[in-house]
């Protein structure tokens, strides 16, 4: 996800040049899939019997992008369809997807984490 912040601010910095603003957007497109090779395959790694719930769980949160991006992109463009309001639009979405990058990288594990067990607990017998 560094390198789809970094293509971000290249499109911002390329001026008017639409052939390479399409080639660096080609080129965000192209590393932004190998995130699902990456984290969204972790929760196997975690916890294999709840892999399915895991992921159910953080993708409902990282759906939530999907009403907040359209309405941060209609309260920067309000004042006018600009190229500096659409830069603004990159820099944020670039500023989201280095944060997140960078949290997943301080706080990820692939270790097996402590809850990975369908076992129950162990009864106790009581003594009458």
């Amino acid at each position: 996800m560094y390198g789809s912040s970094l293509f971000l601010f290249g499109i911002t910095a390329s001026g008017c040049m639409p052939t390479l603003i399409i080639t660096l957007y080609a080129l965000l497109m192209y590393v932004n899939g190998f995130k699902f090779s990456g984290f969204n395959v972790n929760h196997i790694d975690m916890c294999p019997p709840l892999a399915g719930i895991l992921f159910g769980l953080t993708n409902s949160i990282a759906s939530l992008t999907g009403v907040v991006a359209p309405t941060m992109v209609g309260a920067i463009t309000q004042s006018g369809n600009t190229r500096a309001n659409w830069n603004q639009v990159f820099y944020v979405t670039a500023g989201v997807y280095f944060v997140a990058a960078t949290v997943y990288n301080l706080l990820a594990s692939a270790e097996p984490q402590k809850w990975n067990s369908n076992k129950e607990p162990a009864k106790k017998r009581q003594r009458c």
